[in-house]
């Protein structure tokens, strides 16, 4: 599979529920929207939206781009309305069963009045039904761990 038939895989909406954790906050649980779209420049339009399983308020958002290049190379931006940035890097790798798998390692940029994380590692899996992802994240007081994972189904609701 090359890059554009990776992108196309991975273009769509999906939606469904994940589960929060981290070693500072209570674990949480939300229901998220995600939408990739192909531009016809060749990359992708990334905005996400998690919401309360309680009451369907917001809980968080970011939005961003992919770029993934003939060598499988990819890049991932995401901006945060939280004030952080990320700068994500890694590969594509295309399983025997279709699968598409990408593990990411994130520079981050943040604002004076940003919380302080210090990286993040976001790993993807597309398929036909849809998307499965973990993040771990790190900040100035706890290292790399766990803090978010996800199952979402393809064809989900608009974002």
């Amino acid at each position: 599979m090359d890059a554009f038939n990776i992108k196309e895989a991975i273009a769509g909406n999906y939606s469904g529920s994940g589960r929060g954790l981290y070693p500072t906050i209570q674990p949480f649980e939300y229901d998220e929207i995600v939408k990739f779209t192909l531009s016809p420049k060749g990359f992708l339009h990334y905005v996400q939206a998690t919401f309360s399983v309680i009451d369907r308020s917001p809980m968080h958002s970011e939005c961003g781009y992919m770029r993934i290049f003939p060598d499988l190379k990819v890049e991932f931006l995401v901006s945060q309305p939280t004030g952080i940035s990320e700068i994500a890097q890694g590969v594509a790798v295309v399983k025997e069963s279709g699968s598409i798998e990408l593990e990411l390692d994130s520079t981050i940029s943040y604002t004076s009045s940003a919380k302080r994380v210090t990286r993040s590692i976001r790993r993807f899996c597309f398929d036909t039904w849809g998307m499965r992802y973990e993040m771990d994240m790190a900040t100035e007081d706890v290292d790399l761990t766990l803090h978010l994972s996800a199952v979402l189904s393809r064809g989900g609701k608009e974002t």
